[in-house]
């Protein structure tokens, strides 16, 4: 789709300008009838999606208490996906928002961030940089 930038120009854009300014949904809303509702899915035995959902009968409770006994600490990521440290701020992800991650002091001023089981990354407090580990769940190549 060709939308228009600000300046007029005529550009095209992972989000419609639209999108940006809370009118998404309304827009959503007729796909996502004539998808869920009219439109037959070979994957379904030619049905309806809305032909063949049944609500979960388990309630959700979210996330488990998630505590990080073997690291020093335990913080919570803010609002702007970053992790705070005393007076300093490191670039985190939105991903986390309000969720706990621990954070271990594993040489000077470089930490190692986790998230339940799963080592994230290091940061160095001075630069305050994240440096991502290996995907945990990424694919994985066995040796032939």
């Amino acid at each position: 789709m060709t939308y228009l930038h600000k300046g007029g120009r005529a550009a095209n854009r992972a989000v419609p300008q639209h999108a940006e300014h809370g009118q998404f949904p309304s827009i959503a809303m007729p796909f996502m009838e004539v998808f869920n509702n009219q439109r037959l899915h070979e994957a379904l035995e030619m049905k309806c999606p809305a032909e063949v959902y049944e609500p979960s009968t388990r309630p959700y409770a979210g996330l488990p208490g998630i505590d990080y006994p073997f690291h020093d600490k335990t913080i919570v990521v803010t609002r702007c996906g970053r992790i705070c440290l005393g007076r300093k701020g490191i670039n985190f992800s939105q991903v986390f928002v309000g969720q706990p991650v621990g954070i271990k002091e594993v040489h000077d001023d470089i930490w190692l961030v986790s998230f339940m089981d799963y080592d994230l990354g290091c940061f160095d407090l001075e630069t305050r940089v994240l440096e991502p580990l290996e995907n945990p769940f990424g694919p994985k190549v066995l040796p032939m």
